[in-house]
């Protein structure tokens, strides 16, 4: 097949470098047809996929976990996240109401094939924003040339912090179709942190304590999630068609702290129903060597929650007017066409719509809006002697509306959020990026990116006006905000043998009007959920009023990881990575960055062990430095001067040890992978766990996955 021959003959041209990530991840960076940084991860077999998403990504370069338990954890990439780092969904935008700490993605790790992070020329291809840094979540794929007619898979996974996780898949082809169907539950009990002493019955006014609140079982912590892809496609000798349909329902608590007469008490912060259905559609089809691709999609996203109410009774809170049903409505058309060889270039042209429309059907957060927005874009590459040159170029223009009308009226009349003059923004630009990959012999390389990114101001960054129950706190946005403009530059050297590869990378990121929400320091103001503000905190105004500012900042860090193959069974390996954000606006760090870390890695593989094939005992250790708040403007930051909890966190070292290999019944493979995380039980909290505040991050965690395929 024509489509089968270029692809191939695409990978040829590229000069590729691999190296291991801790065999959660198997990752590759591809230069030549992508200049850009293009890191690249397959999910095996064998990996243990039973956290969140970040979990599964976070021993990627650059990538840490916004955590909040066992489900939730949203990827930070070199400090970005939520609604500054598009998440991608096969090249489609992914909207999951990112606007807070606590927003998951609504991802399936179990259904996805494979996860790209991109940056550079190529993230042209999908938003104005990806030239700074995307991931690209591609879910289980169709195939259509199985060696039989098809091929299954069951998961079966536990661990000892309460979590049980049953799925499967199925494959099929004959003929030019191919079929892929699969299914995932996962529920979770309350999670458990190691015993430690506890603060004793703190009251409000006492000194400050870093004990935790709650220590062993942690309560509200409980969630149950289930998730199933469907998709079909035929493939011809120059044509193909495929349709993909996924869903995601998840049911979740988040724990929250509630001041009393006798101290403090924990309550639900907020029981969330999240649904997301996505519908994909495409076709690609060879004219002339060119390759024509059209795509199409629609996505729904719903979240309710009800503040102070678990997700096991929300049912009986749906007519409460403080019950919040926000549905998300999208639509994407997107076609390109990848052009022959023209005197040494190859690329790409495209052009892209997209209409959004968000229905606030009951409750007050965000209002109701549309979005709509059209872009252009063009990719060239071409390889010189030794030099290979990216180059890219996109024009995108984005209409936001917020109507003046009754549903609204919580947002324009009652809280004067946005009126005539600014309920309607129309943003316009563009961008740009060029990247570079220069072998200095045959075991150096240098790459670079330079490119400028746009992020335009979301619905909910204009116009929020509400009580937002999963971080208890009440929050506002600005309707005058302008678009964030990014200039980002990247300099990496890589270092390959035939035993051992290297790569360091160093980044700054210049960004101009800098959107943050930040905590109302001005006036330590709190709210009710009517939003009725006064300027110190009682029982009926408990909300923390939470701001959309805007300021510039510059983001700077420096990235390393390396593998060494001891010998033929032994490897060893690690990483290391560094960040700082500053406000240069205010001259202060910017919030919620990540603390610095250091991973180590020692991995022993064999042949075989009593009957086990490829049987491996692998030992992780991870370092993390001390962090401090960035100030009384970052979230959370009012734990600093509680009596229990923090918002700075001290330096902890963890270690995991995993082991693993599969064993073959006639035509079945059965894989096995025996995990224990936090393996002596260290009680410490992460910079970025959102539950730093109350409680100590999870302990001692047994896991079990084991994948029968046949």
């Amino acid at each position: 097949m024509h489509k089968i021959i270029l692809s191939l003959a695409v990978l040829n041209v590229s000069a590729t470098t691999a190296y291991a990530q801790q065999e959660k991840l198997e990752a590759v960076e591809i230069v030549g047809q992508n200049a850009s940084t293009q890191i690249q991860q397959k999910m095996n077999a064998s990996q243990p996929l039973l956290g969140s998403l970040a979990d599964n990504l976070e021993n990627l370069p650059g990538i840490n976990s916004l955590s909040t338990g066992a489900l939730a954890g949203k990827p930070v990439l070199r400090a970005d996240t939520g609604l500054r780092l598009p998440l991608l969904s096969n090249g489609r935008i992914s909207e999951y109401q990112a606007e807070g700490t606590r927003h998951n993605p609504n991802v399936e790790p179990l259904l996805m094939e494979q996860a790209e992070i991109i940056r550079g020329p190529k993230g042209l291809k999908y938003s104005s924003q990806s030239v700074k840094s995307a991931i690209n979540l591609q879910s289980l794929a169709i195939e259509y040339d199985l060696p039989q007619s098809y091929t299954g898979k069951v998961t079966l996974g536990a661990d000892s912090n309460n979590q049980t996780i049953l799925g499967a898949q199925l494959n099929a082809s004959g003929k030019g179709l191919g079929i892929v169907a699969a299914a995932i539950k996962r529920q979770g009990d309350n999670f458990h942190s190691p015993n430690d002493k506890t603060a004793v019955n703190p009251q409000k006014g006492q000194p400050k304590n870093n004990l935790p609140l709650f220590s062993g079982e942690i309560p509200h912590t409980n969630f149950v999630s289930e998730s199933a892809l469907l998709g079909i496609g035929y493939q011809a000798d120059d044509w193909q068609v495929s349709l993909k349909h996924s869903l995601w329902h998840t049911q979740q608590n988040f724990l929250g702290v509630k001041p009393t007469n006798q101290g403090f008490e924990p309550v639900v912060a907020a029981g969330q129903n999240l649904r997301n259905t996505e519908t994909q559609l495409d076709a690609d089809i060879f004219i002339n060597n060119w390759l024509i691709k059209a795509e199409l999609s629609r996505l729904r996203n719903q979240r309710e929650a009800m503040h102070k109410q678990p997700y096991e009774k929300l049912n009986q809170f749906k007519n409460d007017e403080k019950y919040l049903n926000l549905v998300v409505l999208r639509n994407d058309y997107k076609i390109s066409a990848e052009h022959p060889e023209w005197n040494g270039w190859q690329g790409e042209i495209g052009l892209s719509r997209f209409n959004k429309q968000q229905e606030l059907v009951s409750g007050h957060l965000s209002p109701s809006a549309n979005e709509t927005g059209k872009a252009l874009y063009l990719i060239e590459h071409k390889k010189f002697k030794q030099l290979e040159l990216e180059l890219g170029v996109r024009y995108d223009s984005k209409t936001t509306h917020a109507p003046l009308s009754a549903e609204n009226e919580h947002f324009w009349d009652e809280n004067n959020v946005y009126n005539s003059s600014n309920n309607k923004r129309t943003f316009s630009d563009w961008t740009g990026a060029i990247g570079l990959a220069f072998p200095l012999n045959q075991q150096w390389k240098l790459t670079t990116n330079l490119g400028k990114s746009v992020r335009t101001p979301s619905i909910f960054e204009l116009y929020a006006a509400g009580a937002h129950g999963g971080v208890q706190a009440f929050q506002v946005g600005n309707p005058n905000l302008k678009a964030e403009t990014s200039i980002n530059t990247e300099l990496a050297i890589h270092w390959s043998s035939d035993k051992a590869t290297s790569r360091l990378a160093v980044y700054s990121n210049q960004i101009d009007n800098y959107i943050g929400l930040e905590n109302d320091t001005a006036t330590n103001v709190w709210c009710n959920h009517e939003g009725e503000c006064i300027a110190n905190k009682n029982q009926s105004h408990s909300f923390r009023r939470m701001i959309n500012t805007q300021t510039n900042a510059t983001i700077q860090g420096a990235e390393w990881n390396g593998e060494w193959r001891v010998s033929s069974h032994w490897q060893v390996g690690g990483d290391a990575e560094w960040v700082i954000g500053q406000d240069i606006g205010r001259k202060q760090d910017l919030a919620l960055m990540p603390a610095p870390k250091v991973g180590l890695f020692t991995k022993y593989q064999t042949n075989s062990l009593f009957g086990l094939q490829n049987p491996f005992v692998k030992l992780t250790s991870k370092y993390r430095f001390a962090k401090k708040s960035a100030g009384t403007h970052e979230p959370f930051s009012q734990f600093d001067k509680m009596p229990f909890g923090t918002a700075s966190t001290n330096d902890y070292w963890l270690w995991n040890l995993q082991s693993g290999g599969y064993i073959k019944f006639n035509k079945t493979k059965v894989n096995i992978n025996f995990q224990i995380e936090n393996l002596f039980n260290t009680g410490y909290r992460d910079f970025l766990d959102t539950y730093k505040g109350y409680a100590l991050g999870q302990g001692r965690n047994v896991k079990l996955l084991v994948k029968a395929e046949f």
